[in-house]
This record gives structure tokens, sequence and C-alpha cells, in this order.
């Protein structure tokens, strides 16, 4: 069976939120996305990444997702964003191919200027009842 595995930058590198969504946290490895910034989508608590020489994303790679899985996150995710596949590098200096959300064409315009943090994020919702989060996915 194929695996997929995902690089997350966002609301997803929580274990809270991916246990809400899949019903399980896959095993995750921390990773460093080159050649992009991570910043606000307009009105919206969670990020967006956009392609910027120089810059560089932090987040995780969830391992060995199933096709259901990676179907319930697409759903979860929205049209809004596609995969595509990046290049990340591991603390260890090796690299990977990997599936990573980014805006579908036409939704560049929903991003901001503002860099998004995830220690604010997770303050801030650290609190919210995720269950909804499960329900949103199956939709």
């Amino acid at each position: 069976m194929k695996t997929h595995d995902l690089f997350v930058y966002g609301t997803l590198m929580f274990p809270r939120v991916v246990e809400a969504i899949l019903g399980r946290c896959p095993e995750f490895q921390e990773a460093t996305l080159s050649g992009y910034l991570r910043v606000r989508v307009k009105g919206q608590p969670y990020p967006v990444i956009l392609p910027e020489a120089g810059s560089n994303v932090t987040g995780r790679v969830l391992v060995g997702l199933s096709q259901t899985e990676i179907t319930t996150l697409d759903t979860f995710e929205g049209e809004m964003y596609c995969r595509a596949n990046v290049e990340v590098a591991f603390a260890n200096g090796s690299l990977r191919l990997v599936d990573v959300y980014r805006f579908a064409s036409g939704y560049e315009t929903e991003a901001t200027d503002e860099n998004w943090e995830p220690e604010a994020y997770q303050e801030k919702f650290s609190r919210c009842d995720y269950g909804e989060l499960r329900q949103a996915s199956q939709l």
C-alpha cells in the first residue's frame, strides 16, 4: 500500500489538530522547507506558504499517511489549497521529496504580508474543542 509523507507548517503541526481530523496522530519528523515564507491568510487564523528566495519555513513531516488519510486532509484543506511536491531538509541533513499544501491557482491574493507564528496560534487556540474539525473533514 502506497503511503504519503506530508510537510505541515501551520495548524496541522499540532498533534491535537491532526488527531481530531484523522483519529490518530501519525509519526512526524521536524523539517525545514527552503525558498518559502509562511504568512497569514486574510481573515483566517491559519497560514499559507509563498515562494520567497532566502526564506525558510520550519514544520513537520507527517510520515506514512494512508490514501484515506490524505483524502481526508484534502477535504479538510478545501478548494483553497492543493498538494504539491517539495524538497525538505531534516535535522540530520537528509533531503526528501514530500507533499505540501499550498494555495491553489487563483487564491494568491488571499495571502497577507503578516508572518504566521505557530506559538501565537497555539497560545490563542490551545483550549479549542477540536471535535468539530473531525466533522468538517468528513463533509
